[in-house]
């Protein structure tokens, strides 16, 4: 096995390794610990940007620099344009589905588990909207998806960041449905994942599809305040 080979592999074990590691912290934050948002958001920061960062330190890779700039801007204009119907697809979906949707454990979860009330909700909503969704398109999309892909495991890269990506929903999601819409939950948010790796790809930035992913936790945030009663 040639060096450039044994590094490649080396690069792609410790993103395995760290995308392991980080979301199985995160399903025990969620389900098991929980802890207040403040130090949910601490331990999510070092798990996810930490990763990044530690990769780099480890590997010296610049490439991973390259994915905080649009190289695309004609790829990004559609994701923006996309961003905007995706507001509309979750508020839809949401309409479709709230007979099966369990709004008091929603309400029960984001006072009780979250710690979020109709005080904090708007500072939570920009925090999630903004700095959370940087955190998790840094880590699904930038390491686990375009620096996985650069290490030429394009099909690894899709399926690995995707799924990572519908697990780590598991144990924010688990109490809000019943049994088949959870499932159905977790197999869009596999989709979802598919459809914000093609974003990053074409954009060949995490830039693309961080857009794609504010304007769903706006839409996903508007129901928030429809079940908190904060409007």
């Amino acid at each position: 096995m040639t060096k450039h080979r044994t590094d490649q592999t080396k690069k792609l074990l410790t993103i395995i390794i760290s995308a392991v590691i980080a979301v199985a912290v995160m399903c025990a934050v969620e389900s098991v610990l929980q802890p207040g948002y403040i130090w949910k958001s601490v331990i999510k920061i070092t798990m996810f940007f930490g990763s990044v960062v530690l990769f780099y330190l480890i590997f010296k890779d610049e490439k991973i620099k390259g994915h905080f700039i649009i190289k695309n801007k004609k790829a990004f204009a559609v994701s923006s344009v996309i961003a905007l119907l995706t507001i509309g697809v979750i508020l839809g979906a949401y309409a479709l589905i709230q007979d099966y949707v369990d709004s008091n454990q929603i309400q029960d979860s984001l006072l009780n588990k979250e710690k979020v009330s109709v005080d904090n909700f708007l500072y939570v909503a920009l925090y999630i909207s903004a700095v959370n969704s940087f955190l998790e398109e840094i880590f699904f999309r930038g390491l686990l998806f375009l620096q996985v892909k650069k290490l030429g495991y394009r099909q690894l890269a899709y399926h690995l960041s995707a799924i990572c990506f519908a697990i780590y929903h598991i144990g924010i999601v688990t109490s809000w449905f019943n049994l088949w819409v959870f499932f159905l939950v977790i197999f869009l948010l596999y989709v979802a994942g598919v459809i914000l790796n093609f974003a990053a790809e074409k954009c060949d930035s995490f830039l693309g599809s961080w857009v794609i992913h504010i304007a769903a936790n706006i839409g996903i945030n508007a129901i928030g305040c429809f079940v908190l009663g904060v409007f």
